[in-house]
């Protein structure tokens, strides 16, 4: 037996022995080392301390399966053509979640990452508190957070139900006045319509123009709808389809972001209203709104301890929390509203890392807008094809911008001169992505493949129009895994994904598919390794207990143990495991600590 599984057996005592007698099997037969190299002997790099490996570059099966530096400098494409995927040679047909460890079973929860492993507890146990972890661990386990108490309504709209239908039609008004106000309302079609049901009091000749140029428009409307179906949706089918959120309409977590600089979590609930819980302290902020309706992200401004941008369905509001005040409820006096025409929903945010930009995205605009809040402008950034812009992510280092189209395409912004490079034919739109720390590598997955998606950056020195081709580099397709509860589906189509800050965890949720009864109820740990090499290893599955379906994922920024993932669950429930490492950067920070001799007179 090795020490991973003496260290489980020991710390399971709540687990009967036939149950723990089928895992403790499961494991050794299922817990190798890679997805790539299933046979230890002829293993030219085994796994260090951890399940780490001590990588040698010029070792010929790491030259076949990191490909990625080397496409960097031979996949380069001209400005005028767009890139299109590429199959790597890591791609064997064989899901890469086949390596993972079984995932836990109905009546067990993941409570956190420790010695390399997943540890899972009874949902009993769980919920009395009796977990009996090490004490250089349990420090780390943080209250649960419960949304659905707080939540009392939902804000959903009616798909046909408008203002205007809450009064009853005047009658009598002047055909002018009519005219005017339905033309601020509706714009020019609403004025054709207005003319063409009033044909009694216009002329003949008058009444078929307006019928002419109303079809007219209406063509033209139909074909656009043809080649974007996207423009036809609803503003909720609009946020619920391009959501990072799973099940965004029904879901009890609209939106959730951490704090970049103190463990402060902001929530938005069913009910549009944003609660700001501080994890080392009692008192709830609650943020409340009138225009705040449909909130479907959020985003703190970086190097600032009190600005929080709530993307909704009318616009960006930008709220100013003074952290000094003893007040739960700031005023609406606290709040600026950024609104621009046509920009509606706005479904996507992203700060610039110096925070004095703010860049938004709404799959009905083709504009990128980016705000400078200071000094209330905003810049459009219009590029045509794609339908719109569904989502963006500013790197790290603050030269590129990521942004997705509800179509094939997405783009990839530099800037410094604000130019852009495309990518298309990925086989479905872009579903979610995430920067590496360094913004070297982009991750990314679209709607109709099981593919994670990679491309790299240099550090320095890339230019628009010569950067690689995506590389098709993990396979994510569904597997058929044992529990101890019976067999589960696991793996399929990314639902969203996210990168700690230490670069060393990537957590992923997938999507639901009923043609083969996978609920999505596990969120998919992976340890990665940027240098020298980029690698992923499986690390294992999180899950929530008995069909609770995890629907929003996020790394804190501030926790200096390893990394803490928070998991929202359909339950309406709210969890944090930490996941206790040392990052490797702390590793070469002692590796690297000088050493002093000093030396006595005799």
């Amino acid at each position: 037996m090795t020490d991973s599984e003496e260290s489980l057996d020991a710390e399971s005592e709540f687990v009967d022995e036939s149950k723990f007698t089928r895992r403790q099997k499961m494991f050794s037969s299922l817990n190798r080392p890679s997805p790539q190299l299933m046979n230890p002997a002829a293993d030219p790099c085994p796994p260090g301390p951890g399940g780490y490996r001590d990588i040698d570059p010029d070792t010929p099966v790491l030259k076949q399966r990191n490909l990625l530096p080397a496409l960097l400098a031979e996949k380069l494409m001209s400005n005028t053509k767009p890139h299109q995927p590429q199959q790597s040679e890591q791609m064997n047909n064989k899901s890469i979640l086949q390596s993972f460890p079984p995932p836990p079973g109905d009546g067990y929860k993941t409570v956190c990452e420790y010695n390399g492993e997943m540890v899972f507890r009874e949902e009993q146990h769980v919920a009395k508190g009796l977990l009996q972890l090490p004490i250089d661990i349990q420090k780390f386990i943080y209250p649960t957070i419960d949304v659905s108490s707080c939540c009392v309504k939902s804000s959903l709209y009616n798909k046909t139900a408008t203002a205007k239908s809450a009064f009853i039609e005047p009658q009598g008004v002047p055909l002018m006045r009519r005219v005017t106000v339905t033309w601020f309302d509706r714009g020019l079609a609403g004025v054709l319509e207005e003319i063409v049901t009033d044909k009694h009091n216009v002329g003949t000749v008058v009444t078929a123009i307006a019928s002419n140029l109303l079809a007219a428009i209406r063509w033209v409307s139909s074909m656009h709808g043809y080649l974007y179906p996207h423009l036809t949706m609803s503003c909720v089918e609009l946020i619920n389809e391009f959501s990072p959120i799973k099940y965004w309409s029904q879901s009890p977590v609209r939106a959730m972001a951490w704090h970049h600089s103190c463990m402060k979590l902001a929530i938005a609930g069913m009910d549009d209203t944003v609660r700001i819980h501080n994890i080392h302290s009692e008192p709830v902020v609650t943020l409340k709104h009138r225009c705040q309706h449909l909130v479907c992200d959020l985003s703190w401004r970086p190097l600032s301890a009190c600005d929080l941008a709530v993307a909704c369905v009318n616009g960006i509001l930008l709220w100013q929390i003074d952290p000094n005040s003893q007040s739960t409820r700031p005023s609406s006096s606290n709040v600026q509203l950024l609104t621009y025409c046509n920009h509606s929903p706005v479904t996507s945010l992203s700060w610039s890392p110096d925070g004095r930009l703010l860049a938004s995205a709404c799959p009905t605009d083709t504009n990128l807008m980016v705000w400078d809040t200071h000094f209330d402008r905003q810049h459009r950034l219009r590029r045509f094809g794609g339908g719109g812009v569904s989502t963006v992510h500013w790197a790290p280092n603050n030269e590129w911008i990521f942004t997705a189209t509800p179509s094939n395409v997405f783009r990839v912004w530099e800037t410094q001169k604000w130019t852009c490079d495309k990518w298309r034919n990925l086989g479905g739109r872009c579903q979610s992505a995430c920067w590496s720390p360094d913004s070297t590598v982009l991750l990314f997955t679209v709607t109709e493949k099981p593919v994670l998606y990679c491309l790299t950056f240099p550090e320095t020195g890339s230019v628009i129009g010569q950067l690689q081709a995506a590389v098709e580099y993990v396979d994510l397709s569904e597997v058929m895994m044992e529990t101890v509860d019976g067999d589960v589906i696991v793996g399929g189509i990314v639902q969203s994904m996210c990168w700690d800050r230490t670069g060393e965890r990537l957590a992923i949720i997938f999507r639901d598919n009923t043609k083969t009864d996978n609920t999505g109820n596990y969120v998919a740990l992976f340890r990665v390794r940027l240098s020298p090499v980029f690698d992923l290893v499986p690390l294992g599955f999180v899950g929530g207990g008995l069909d609770d379906c995890p629907v929003a994922i996020s790394f804190a920024q501030q926790f200096e143990h390893g990394a803490l993932l928070t998991v929202c669950w359909q339950s309406g429930t709210v969890t944090f495991l930490p996941l206790c490492f040392t990052p490797s950067t702390a590793l070469k920070l002692i590796q690297h600590k000088p050493v002093f001799n000093i030396t006595t007179a005799a």
